[in-house]
């Protein structure tokens, strides 16, 4: 008895190890399939494949090194899972792909630097957006945002999680259900529904999955929208809201001439996502094939489509286009790095402001226009009451005034083209005068120069 109770023990070693070894094996032999895969773009490393006994597989210390960036995408783990022991070996080793299934990626992480894209990267073909439908107008003087631009707005990395999870035909509505959370850039739901969505490389799945005929997507921004119309309303020296309506207005134009005219409703939705951001909701369900095509009205568009949509909690009516030919023909669009190269800092003059972004130039040299033609010059230190606060150097002495904002009808700041000031949002003034009376704030900040910044 002892003898066979031996055996059976031997015997259940050798299997279990036999097990462990060949989802080892097959974990293994899919990692290196799909490092010879995207080979074309990068090199793929990882530190370790640890299988489990409840049916899961993780590749621990996962490095992406894309070659268009000098710095590597880093992930913690990523774990894919199935339900019991046998399927999940079976499957890496070539077998049937399993009717559940799910895969998470887990703290993936980019930091962003200045120069992070290599020189022969180029952007603006890629990166302007220009025809891409969620692309705005002037944000600056560059085709795109740079890593530069992301550092300026607070964010110096791109991390987040990732889940993609197959729950199985007849588990609800929808069978697929897809999570990323990127932190401060916000975060993505997304639930469809599909006939069979092969997984790349262990399923031997290739191309881009067909687009879900019924679906339901929520998109939060957790403050990302705000800080980049804050940012470019910078960048173009003008308030949030103006630029807000002039982004709006330029992208009603571009999407007309593209062929896809949208409603006075969608574009107002666009301009409050960019003004407020927050939680957009989406709901569809194709009637047909596939999207309407040309000619077909925004009424038919929303009937087709089945598309409900609902910001912040409230429900949208009549979002959709009206579908035609484009009227814009393409355009050529010239190439440009990436990577700024480096140019002399243009030289620091009077350069005109709007009074409603005030707060930006406390302690700056500022030059203001009255309307009943007289010119003050001196430094602004505070911003109160709707009037400018300007030291002004009199024989000798220094004395502050208040000025309305009202009066003047030039508004001028002693700064390099480049130079945004002090970041700012809607309903920011600025230091008012009781600041000013603080004696750290008794200095004029003196503007940095061109080798300060490159230094810095």
């Amino acid at each position: 008895m002892k003898r066979i109770f031996g055996a059976l023990v031997i015997l259940l070693f050798l299997a279990a190890g036999a097990w462990y070894t060949t989802l080892w094996y097959g974990a293994r032999t899919a990692a290196s399939e799909l490092e010879d895969a995207v080979s074309p773009w990068g090199n793929l490393h990882w530190d370790a494949v640890r299988p489990t006994w409840d049916g899961r597989v993780t590749l621990q210390g996962v490095r992406w090194h894309w070659f268009d960036i000098t710095r590597p995408v880093r992930v913690k783990q990523v774990t894919l899972e199935t339900p019991g022991m046998l399927a999940l070996p079976a499957w890496l080793l070539g077998g049937e792909q399993p009717s559940r299934w799910q895969l998470r990626v887990d703290d993936m992480e980019l930091v962003v630097e200045p120069d992070l894209f290599r020189p022969w990267a180029r952007s603006r073909r890629a990166l302007s957006l220009k025809h891409h439908p969620l692309h705005f107008h002037g944000c600056g003087e560059q085709p795109a945002l740079t890593p530069a631009d992301l550092l300026r707005m607070g964010v110096d990395r791109i991390s987040g999680d990732i889940e993609l999870q197959d729950t199985g035909n007849g588990s609800g509505e929808y069978r697929y259900r897809a999570e990323m959370d990127a932190g401060r850039l916000g975060s993505l739901s997304l639930l469809w529904q599909a006939d069979d969505l092969k997984v790349p490389v262990v399923s031997g799945g290739s191309g881009v999955p067909a687009f879900p005929r019924k679906a339901e997507l929520v998109v939060r921004d957790a403050g990302l929208m705000r800080r980049l119309s804050s940012f470019c309303a910078a960048a173009e020296d003008e308030p949030v809201g103006e630029w807000v309506s002039r982004a709006s207005s330029h992208w009603n134009q571009a999407m007309t001439g593209q062929g896809l005219a949208p409603t006075e409703a969608t574009t107002e939705l666009y301009r409050q996502w960019l003004l407020e951001g927050g939680e957009l909701a989406f709901t569809w369900a194709l009637a047909g094939e596939g999207w309407p095509g040309n000619g077909v009205s925004a009424a038919q568009w929303r009937e087709t489509t089945g598309l409900q949509v609902v910001h912040n909690g409230r429900e949208l009516d009549d979002i959709g286009f009206s579908l035609s030919e484009p009227s814009d023909p393409p355009e050529e669009t010239e190439r440009a790095p990436l990577v700024q190269m480096d140019e002399p800092a243009p030289e620091p003059a009077f350069r005109e402001s709007d009074t409603e972004r005030a707060g930006a130039w406390i302690d700056r040299r500022v030059r203001l226009r009255l309307s009943s033609g007289r010119k003050v010059e001196g430094q602004l230190v505070a911003l109160e009451e709707e009037q400018l606060h300007i030291r002004r150097t009199l024989e000798g002495g220094s004395v502050v005034a208040p000025f309305p904002v009202t009066d003047v009808e030039r508004f001028e700041v002693w700064r390099r083209a480049d130079d945004m000031g002090r970041p700012i949002s809607d309903g920011d003034s600025g230091p008012g005068l009781e600041d000013f009376l603080n004696p750290d704030l008794g200095k004029m900040q003196p503007i940095p120069s061109a080798s300060d910044s490159r230094e810095n």
